[in-house]
This record gives C-alpha cells, sequence and structure tokens, in this order.
C-alpha cells in the first residue's frame, strides 16, 4: 500500500496531505465504492497518530482542533467552514449536497477536469452513462463559477438567472468580503442566454483553475 502511494500514484499524494478522502476514492475506484470505509479508517488512523486528542475548541463554529493527548489545545485562529468553501469554489471543486442528489452527471461538475472518475476501471452506479457522456461529447451544460453582490440566499439546488440570461442551479455558494462567490451548473457561455433578462440576477462570471471541454 505504501510503494502504491508513494511510487505508483504520486497523483494522490496531494489529495492525501490535503485529507482529500473523496477524491482519493475517486481516482482509486473510479466512483465512491468504498469511500465510507475509507473515511472511517482515515479518522481512526488520524486519531491515533494525535493520541487520541481530536477535540472540539469551545466557541468554534464546525472547528475541529488536534493536540496529543494530555496536552493544551494550541492558540490561533481556526478558519471557518465559510472560508474553505469559498477556496473550493476558487478551485472549482464540487460539493454535493442531498439538494443536487441525482441531478448531475459527473461531467456537469467538472469531475473529468478534475481526474475525479475513471473510464477505464471501476464499477458505479451510473458509469455507462458516464461513458456514454465522455465518447459522445454531449454535455451541454457544466459547472461554471460566478460572483454577485446580490445578498440573496443561494441554496444548493435553487435555480437562478445568471445577469446575461442563463438559468443555472446553484451547487455551492460561499460569502465575500463584498458580496458571494458560487459554482452554478448552466449551459456554457454562449449557448444560450447572453442578454439581460427581467428578474436576473447581476452576476459576472470568473475563470477556473482548469479548461472546460467543448461540447
Amino acid at each position: 500500500a505504501i510503494w502504491y502511494f508513494l511510487e505508483a500514484r504520486k497523483d494522490l499524494i496531494r489529495f492525501c496531505r490535503e485529507g482529500n478522502i473523496e477524491m482519493v476514492t475517486r481516482r482509486v475506484n473510479g466512483g465512491l465504492n468504498g469511500y465510507a470505509d475509507r473515511l472511517k479508517k482515515y479518522d481512526a488512523a488520524a486519531l491515533e497518530i494525535l493520541g487520541g486528542g481530536l477535540r472540539l475548541r469551545p466557541g468554534i463554529d464546525e472547528g475541529l482542533i488536534g493536540a496529543p493527548r494530555n496536552e493544551p489545545l494550541p492558540e490561533g485562529d481556526v478558519e471557518q467552514r465559510a472560508t474553505w468553501r469559498l477556496a473550493d469554489i476558487q478551485d472549482g471543486m464540487p460539493e454535493v449536497a442531498a439538494a443536487n442528489s441525482g441531478s448531475f452527471v459527473a461531467q456537469m461538475l467538472n469531475l473529468d477536469c478534475l481526474d475525479a472518475i475513471s473510464l477505464t476501471k471501476g464499477c458505479y452506479t451510473g458509469q455507462e452513462v458516464v461513458a456514454r457522456a465522455h465518447y459522445r461529447g454531449q454535455v451541454k451544460r457544466r459547472m461554471q463559477r460566478f460572483y454577485t453582490e446580490s445578498s440573496a440566499s443561494l441554496q444548493p439546488g435553487a435555480k437562478v438567472l445568471l445577469g446575461d440570461g442563463r438559468l443555472a442551479q446553484i451547487v455551492m455558494a460561499a460569502p465575500t468580503d463584498i458580496g458571494q462567490e458560487f459554482l452554478a451548473v448552466t449551459t456554457l457561455p454562449g449557448d444560450s442566454g447572453d442578454a439581460a433578462a427581467a428578474g436576473a440576477m447581476a452576476t459576472s462570471q470568473l475563470p477556473l483553475p482548469y479548461a472546460l471541454p467543448t461540447p
């Protein structure tokens, strides 16, 4: 196992260091088969390494602090969940909420751009659909990154009309200093819309750190 991760699959090291077990599972298994078991083992190993000292710091929302057993928790600022979510949005890394379950094929969430799916190995639900979309190139909607100064609640699964007239479905959103950034699945620019529409939210499109394939 050590040889596999350090030599044969060096591309996994970054995700291991980030603790991104979901991405490791997708790359190794071609889907999320075995994800729950791998996550359980990862948590158990982390607790063992930390001496069983993974504890909540009082007053911190959704923050975990790790410290060896019988040692005080370290001082310092803890990043809030929204900060992590914003970083994921800027990296184009989707988080699928229950409201979006079953709404998209893998390519619509750009998992092919993230090398998070396999077309040659694994056995997972929807594998045939994923392969068909890949080889026929019929993915007409993709997850894209946007910014708005609106304070409207952008919950996963919500439908919004973008400033250029395209209809989009929210994947995830996070606040910025002024406004919000969000990931949403919609048609590519120029495919439809591209004209101001009544009732549309004022939005601007932001770049992703990877290129989107054209259909």
